[in-house]
C-alpha cells in the first residue's frame, strides 16, 4: 500500500495537479482548443497538439529535475535559483497569470451558467469564487485531493462524450480529417498554447516533493505532458463533428452537445467544467500561498494560516472581478498571447539555456547551476 501511494505521489500527483489547473475555462469549453488548434485545420490541430506534448515534456522535465536537484518547491525559490535577482519578474508574471486565469474562469462560469440555467452572469461568477475560497481555506492537502478528483472526473466524462459523439458522427469526423487541411499557422499557435500554459507549472511545484531522482523527474514530466494533452486531443476530435462551423462558437463543446440533443450529457459536462474551473483557480492560489508561506518562514513567522490563505484568495478575486468584464473570447485570444511571450522570456529561455549548459559544459569544467 505504501509503495502504491509513493508511486502515485511521485508520478501521478504532479500530473493530476498540473492537468486539473490547466484545464481552465477556455480549455474545458473548447474555446482554447478552437483558438489554438481546430481553427488551423483538422490535421493541423492534431500536429499542433503533438508539438505541444513535446514542449510540455521538455520544459516540465527540466523544471522537475531542477526542483528535485535543489529542493525547490515554490516558484520564488525556483526562480531565485534560475535567474537570481531577476526572480521578481516572474513574481509579477505569476500574479498577472493568476488574475488573468481567474478572470477567464470567472467569465466562463458566468457565461455558462447564464446560458444554460438563466442564472445572472455575476451570480455565477461569485458562486464560483466563493467555492474557491472554501477550498483554499481547507489547506494544501485538501487542494491536492480535490485536484486529483477533478482529473478523474474530467477523464470519465470526456471519455463518455467522445464515445457518444464518435458513435453518432464518425463519418463527419473522418471526412474532416483531410491531410490537406493544414494551415501554415499551426506551429506558432501550438507553441503559444504550450508557453502560456507553462506559466502555471512553477507555482505547482508543491506537488513534486516525492520526486527524489532526475530519472523520476523526467518520467513524471512525460506522464504529466501526456495527461495534459490527451483531453485536448479528445476535445479536438469532438469538435470536428461540427467542423468548420464550430470554430465561430463561443462555447464550442456545448454547441456540439446541444446540436446533438444530448441534454443529460450536457448537464454532466457542465458539472465537470464547474469542478475544473474551481480546480484551476484553487491550484494557482495554492501556488501563491506556498510562496507566501516560504516568505513567512524566512521571517520566522511559520507557514500561512488558513485565514491568511483565505485573505490571499479574496485579494486575487477582487483583482480579477474587474478584468472578467472584458469578455471571454477577448481574454482567451489576447490575454494568453501576451502571457506566452512573457513566459518565453523569463522562464523558458533561461531554463533551456541552463539545461543546454549542463548538457554541454564548458571545457574549463566550471560548475553550472
Amino acid at each position: 500500500m505504501d509503495r502504491a501511494l509513493n508511486i502515485f505521489r511521485t508520478y501521478f500527483l504532479p500530473a493530476f495537479v498540473i492537468q486539473s489547473v490547466l484545464l481552465a475555462g477556455g480549455f474545458g469549453t473548447g474555446r482554447e482548443i478552437v483558438e489554438y488548434f481546430t481553427s488551423h485545420g483538422a490535421v493541423g490541430g492534431l500536429l499542433g497538439l503533438f508539438v505541444a506534448f513535446l514542449l510540455f515534456a521538455l520544459i516540465i522535465g527540466l523544471t522537475f529535475e531542477r526542483s528535485q536537484r535543489f529542493s525547490l518547491y515554490n516558484y520564488q525559490d525556483f526562480f531565485v535559483n534560475l535567474i537570481g535577482r531577476f526572480s521578481f519578474v516572474f513574481e509579477i508574471v505569476y500574479v498577472l497569470t493568476l488574475v488573468l486565469v481567474m478572470s477567464i474562469v470567472g467569465s466562463a462560469a458566468g457565461t455558462l451558467l447564464e446560458e444554460t440555467f438563466s442564472i445572472p452572469y455575476y451570480a455565477g461568477v461569485l458562486s464560483l469564487y466563493l467555492t474557491v475560497c472554501v477550498i483554499s481555506f481547507l489547506g494544501v492537502e485538501f487542494v491536492n485531493r480535490f485536484l486529483t478528483l477533478a482529473t478523474l472526473v474530467v477523464y470519465l466524462i470526456l471519455s463518455t462524450v467522445i464515445i457518444v459523439v464518435f458513435t453518432e458522427s464518425f463519418d463527419a469526423i473522418s471526412v474532416s480529417l483531410d491531410p490537406a487541411d493544414v494551415q501554415p499557422t499551426w506551429p506558432l499557435f501550438s507553441a503559444k498554447f504550450a508557453l502560456y500554459n507553462l506559466a502555471a507549472v512553477p507555482g505547482l511545484l508543491y506537488s513534486t516533493r516525492s520526486i527524489d531522482s532526475p530519472k523520476k523527474a523526467w518520467l513524471a514530466a512525460c506522464i504529466a505532458a501526456a495527461i495534459i494533452v490527451i483531453p485536448g486531443v479528445m476535445i479536438h476530435l469532438v469538435l470536428l463533428s461540427g467542423y468548420p462551423e464550430v470554430t465561430s462558437q463561443e462555447l464550442p463543446v456545448f454547441w456540439v452537445l446541444n446540436r446533438g440533443g444530448h441534454a443529460g450529457l450536457t448537464i454532466a459536462y457542465i458539472l465537470m467544467l464547474v469542478i475544473t474551473l474551481c480546480a484551476t483557480v484553487s491550484g494557482l492560489i495554492q501556488g501563491l500561498t506556498e510562496r507566501i508561506s516560504a516568505f513567512l518562514k524566512q521571517k520566522g513567522r511559520g507557514e500561512a494560516t488558513h485565514l491568511q490563505s483565505l485573505s490571499i484568495c479574496l485579494v486575487a478575486i477582487t483583482m480579477s472581478m474587474a478584468l472578467s468584464t472584458v469578455g471571454f473570447v477577448t481574454l482567451v485570444a489576447e490575454g494568453y498571447s501576451i502571457l506566452a511571450y512573457c513566459i518565453l522570456a523569463v522562464y523558458v529561455v533561461p531554463l533551456l539555456f541552463s539545461g543546454a549548459k549542463r548538457m554541454f559544459p564548458a571545457k574549463s569544467g566550471s560548475r553550472i547551476p
